[in-house]
């Protein structure tokens, strides 16, 4: 039952938000960011409809904060329904969003339970609000890059975000709101040099694919076993092609590879979502190998996986 939760909320929206860009613990006060406050208690029962930015996921669901700072838990089961613009998120949509990784504005509707979270049975997300926080996502850049880019990054982000706030003081407040859980992902993201890679694993995949061969999910089952009672760990995720192809095709199938990878160690070792960086695709660029030749360019059709501690944490 676990791992079907985890499998429907991996697809969802909402569930990549800041805090699922590494693996800091809930409420880690990493880089000078303050602690979030402890969630409202909901009464159970009774029928909610919060609409906030999401600031983070959990195990089984996600935090939302309101236009008043106010924190709400909701929970993530099967049954839960994720609508665009009132309409049910097609497949392409379902991919895009997963790759979100600044705060997002929803809406969510259901109950409080026994525990005082919200159960969630409807979640709303504009498409223009999906949009910028797309903006933010595609303005991510590899690692190595990402320390002296941050800035820039969200000085653009922060722009498309006040376009939308409009008239509406709710969407103002809100869209601010996004912006500074944009802000703290890119922090945590900068935060990954503070990680000593312990193990590299490259698996590769056939020509136009993004499944799973055997061998690729031994090797990945061998990697996910070693984090065993590990503290401070995280999955760096990185998806390739060889040349052939175009651009474009290429970075969307090393998107995909790397999603597929993502998917496996979340649905078959239950490896949370949050100790997994937000996975990249970099199409052709970096081989490994000599795309002039067969054997190269099967070595450079692959995900690379990097078990990542957080330094300083024993394990």
């Amino acid at each position: 039952m676990k791992i079907r939760i985890q499998k429907c909320s991996a697809i969802l929206a909402l569930v990549i938000a800041a805090a699922a860009v590494i693996s800091l613990p809930a409420r880690t006060n990493a880089g000078g960011l303050q602690d979030e406050p402890a969630p409202q208690t909901l009464e159970a029962g009774k029928r909610y409809k919060i609409r906030g930015v999401v600031t983070r996921r959990t195990e089984d669901g996600l935090m939302l904060k309101d236009k008043l700072a106010v924190v709400t838990s909701v929970l993530l089961t099967e049954s839960v329904k994720v609508q665009i613009d009132g309409k049910p998120v097609t497949e392409a949509q379902r991919y895009e969003l997963r790759k979100l990784v600044g705060g997002i504005v929803a809406e969510v509707q259901g109950r409080g339970d026994d525990s005082g979270r919200l159960v969630a049975e409807r979640i709303n997300i504009s498409s223009k609000e999906m949009r910028a926080a797309q903006a933010i996502a595609n303005r991510l850049v590899p690692v190595e890059d990402r320390l002296t880019k941050n800035e820039e990054q969200i000085k653009i982000a922060r722009a498309e975000n006040q376009a939308l706030a409009g008239q509406v003081d709710e969407l103002a407040v809100l869209s601010n709101m996004a912006m500074e859980e944009a802000k703290k992902a890119n922090e945590r993201v900068s935060a990954l040099d503070n990680y000593t890679v312990l193990e590299t694993v490259a698996v590769t995949f056939p020509v136009n694919s993004a499944v799973l061969s055997v061998q690729a999910k031994k090797d990945l089952d061998a990697l996910a076993e070693k984090t065993g009672a590990m503290k401070g760990y995280a999955f760096e995720i990185t998806g390739f092609t060889d040349t052939t192809g175009n651009r474009e095709k290429n970075r969307i199938l090393s998107e995909k590879r790397a999603n597929e990878v993502v998917r496996y160690l979340a649905d078959t070792h239950s490896i949370p979502l949050r100790r997994i960086v937000t996975p990249l695709g970099f199409g052709a660029a970096r081989p490994a190998a000599d795309n002039n030749t067969a054997a190269g360019r099967q070595q450079n059709r692959r995900v690379e996986v990097r078990l990542m501690q957080q330094g300083g944490i024993a394990q």
